[in-house]
């Protein structure tokens, strides 16, 4: 599913149950049945999950598997003004 990429971050930390916690997390915009407008998600990727290299107003599409979980993250745009 393509999205808007609005920004992301890296997060490294131990949660609650003190398990060390490691990734990136995805801030990005896409099109959902029940909103009108844009839906804001954040999407969370463990540590080691390959990703392109990533730039705040790329277009990206976000594959997922039959559970909803992603299993692929392309880049489809380049950010404006790019080359």
């Amino acid at each position: 599913m393509h999205s808007l990429l609005m920004g992301y971050k890296k997060l490294d930390f131990v949660n609650s149950e003190g398990k060390t916690v490691k990734g990136t997390q995805l801030h990005h915009i896409l099109p959902e049945d029940d909103v009108i407008g844009e839906a804001c998600v954040k999407t969370f990727l463990q540590d080691g999950f390959p990703l392109p290299d990533l730039e705040p107003g790329q277009v990206i599409d976000i594959t997922y598997n039959h559970r909803k979980k992603v299993i692929k993250v392309d880049l489809v745009s380049m950010k404006q003004g790019s080359k």
